[in-house]
């Protein structure tokens, strides 16, 4: 159940705000005040320190109400139903800073956790990330080696057919030829050998070719791994950027926590005390009840007589 902010009761705690109970003399109520006064005097702040007089107005109101015994008896006549209000408002006031702490923890917790989330979630997306691209690096570099075996196997077939057309031509042709010119078939058959010679040297210019392309296509890959290594490393930082983050709020959260630790103690002593002074002030009342009726049995027995 959320608590509102409880309101101030209309009359001033005077005994309080000078810090001295009822019984005190017309000298202590002056000591105190002009203790408080130094303290809380516009004048006294240090420079750069806002003056608002708050505190100097209480101390001086309460100080004229209780140096004079007519004004002073007339707010001791009511200063049990101002105390038990001022009690009450100060252990409202207590609850309610103490939920307003509550909250404000309530609401980093709640932060903490969506943060702890979302890194979780990052995580699990960046090891996703990493899998999928790693998984895609190998399928692509398997693809292409496969896709350049093969092309260098069919062109190494059709070149090796297109061989073998060529011998077969030239031996259909040397076959019909007149077998007499054997001078200009031993010329041909040199010349033949000399084209078979460039055809292989060419052959071979092609297959390094091939294999520079190959290279080629593998410095690519190898340059698109560091690439994707790289994105790896930024995706790495961020993540400890996140943990970072994740520290400082962490470390502040416990100093809010010992805050509202001590705030809460200092609440509970200060409760205490007032509760303490409540009991002292009932027991005079009751001692002060039993005088009074004393009094009134003595004097009806010396009327009596």
């Amino acid at each position: 159940m959320h608590i509102s902010k409880p309101i101030e009761p209309e009359i001033s705690d005077h005994y309080f705000d000078l810090g001295v109970n009822r019984r005190a003399t017309a000298a202590d109520v002056k000591k105190a005040f002009h203790m408080l006064a130094l303290r809380h005097h516009p004048d006294k702040k240090a420079p750069g320190k806002t003056i608002d007089a708050v505190e100097f107005r209480q101390v001086r109101e309460a100080f004229e109400v209780l140096r004079n015994s007519t004004t002073r008896s007339e707010y001791d006549t009511r200063y049990n139903e101002v105390q038990e209000e001022w009690n009450e408002y100060r252990s409202n006031l207590a609850e309610y800073v103490l939920q307003e702490e509550r909250e404000r923890l309530e609401a980093n917790n709640e932060r903490v956790r969506i943060l702890e989330e979302e890194r979780r979630l990052a995580e699990a997306r960046e090891r996703e990330a990493k899998e999928e691209a790693r998984a895609k690096v190998e399928r692509t570099a398997r693809q292409e080696k496969e896709r350049l075996a093969e092309e260098r196997s069919r062109q190494a077939a059709e070149r090796a057919q297109k061989e073998l057309e060529k011998v077969a031509e030239e031996r259909l042709r040397q076959w019909e030829e007149d077998q007499g010119a054997k001078l200009k078939q031993h010329c041909e058959q040199l010349q033949r050998q000399a084209e078979k010679k460039n055809m292989m040297e060419e052959m071979m210019m092609m297959m390094e070719e091939d294999i520079m392309i190959m290279e080629e296509d593998m410095l690519i890959m190898e340059e698109d791994m560091m690439s994707m290594e790289e994105d790896m490393m930024i995706m790495e930082k961020e993540k400890n950027a996140m943990e970072e983050n994740m520290m400082i709020m962490e470390e502040d959260m416990m100093m809010n926590k010992k805050m509202m630790m001590n705030e809460k103690r200092k609440m509970m002593e200060k409760k205490k005390m007032m509760e303490k002074k409540k009991m002292i002030e009932k027991k005079k009342m009751e001692r002060k009840k039993k005088a009074e009726k004393r009094g009134r049995g003595q004097g009806k027995r010396r009327a009596n007589k």
